[in-house]
């Protein structure tokens, strides 16, 4: 999806909220310095609505780690991540625009 909002020069600007910037600017390479990025995660409620002031539209590329987790004691469940992560920034992003 980034690249391809990327390959639009002038187009679009393109923010990513990211949990590690520095992985995530490692991650885009090149293209990093085109992006705005914004510390704040999917399960932390509070770091939604200032990530979500002033967009048009919000894309949401998430997805739950795989592997094993004591129950209870994650928050990058699938439950957590997909679908209670997912349902706050849907609201965060409805009520900033």
């Amino acid at each position: 999806v980034t690249k391809v909002l990327l390959g639009n020069p002038g187009k679009y600007e393109v923010h990513a909220l990211v949990r590690n910037r520095e992985k995530a600017v490692k991650a885009f390479g090149a293209d990093a310095v085109k992006i705005n990025f914004i510390d704040g995660d999917i399960t932390k409620e509070e770091t939604l609505q200032p990530a979500c002031q002033g967009m048009d539209a919000v894309v949401c590329t998430v997805g739950a780690s795989s592997g094993w987790r004591i129950p209870g004691l994650s928050q990058s469940t699938p439950n957590h991540v997909d679908f209670l992560g997912v349902k706050k920034l849907s609201e965060a992003a409805a009520s900033a625009m």
